[in-house]
């Protein structure tokens, strides 16, 4: 609720920012929202119709195996990396010996590897973002890709060198780590929350991505996903079972129709009234 009434006075895209503070440990990044109406592959060779032409990303429709064994899937990630940054020479380059290739923690639902350079060639650091398997039923990862590309494009995030089957490769952004589930509802020591809240505002206010040119859908998904939380059971899980029920999904559905009130929506004929 924090960080839609701070944002409620800007139109809201798909994808936001957080810029979440310096560590010398571990460096990434978190989208918060992502999406369209429709699902549809991950992976397609996406072309954009701008004005001073047509703008195309890499792409190759191989997967990565998150499961695989840690020597098989290093090598994997080597290989999507240089089948997709053909525009960084000095990565063609150098021996797979030389590549590194290291899990990067926290985030919710993807897998995320900072790819780096440790030999007498060096390029700069890569994030590889690999899809979570069931993710791609609550959002649409083709129109997250685009979101991304315009918004590093613009200076809001990271360059977007290629997508294969399911995620993507990224620039590398130093300094920044990605926020832990329970970091994201954090509103003291620090407020992560109202940080969020800042940065998706001046996101709006800085950026105007095509992709998002049909409008948000911000609600339609928050609808979405919380008639699928109502909808979910652990059996065979006590510990998720009791959490479920103490989460009361009723309440905050209950919740999400007064931020409607509060937030451009249909119900204030999407911020005119």
């Amino acid at each position: 609720a924090a960080a839609a009434a701070a944002a409620a006075k800007l139109p809201l895209f798909q994808s936001a920012w957080p810029t979440v503070g310096r560590t010398n440990l571990i460096s990434s990044q978190s989208f918060l929202l992502t999406g369209g109406a429709q699902i549809r592959p991950s992976c397609q060779l996406q072309a954009y119709n701008m004005q001073e032409g047509s703008i195309s990303t890499p792409c190759v429709g191989d997967t990565i195996d998150e499961n695989k064994l840690p020597v098989d899937l290093a090598s994997d990630l080597k290989s999507i990396c240089k089948r997709l940054c053909r525009s960084i020479p000095d990565l063609l380059r150098a021996e797979d010996a030389n590549i590194d290739v290291a899990p990067v923690m926290g985030g919710t639902s993807n897998a995320l590897f900072k790819i780096s350079s440790r030999g007498t060639v060096k390029f700069p650091p890569l994030l590889v973002r690999v899809f979570g398997k069931s993710t791609s039923m609550m959002c649409d990862r083709t129109r997250e890709n685009e979101v991304c590309r315009e918004l590093g494009e613009q200076g809001f995030g990271p360059k977007l060198y290629g997508i294969f089957g399911n995620g993507r490769v990224e620039s590398w952004l130093e300094e920044r780590r990605a926020l832990a589930p329970r970091e994201m509802l954090q509103t003291t020591g620090p407020d992560f929350m109202g940080l969020t809240a800042k940065k998706l505002a001046a996101m709006h206010e800085m950026c105007n991505p095509l992709a998002a040119k049909d409008g948000p859908d911000f609600w339609v998904h928050l609808d979405m996903w919380a008639k699928v939380a109502a909808k979910m059971t652990f059996p065979g899980n006590v510990s998720k079972a009791t959490a479920l029920q103490d989460l009361d999904i009723d309440s905050i559905m209950t919740e999400l129709e007064f931020c409607k009130t509060l937030v451009p929506s249909a119900l204030n004929s999407h911020g005119e009234e």
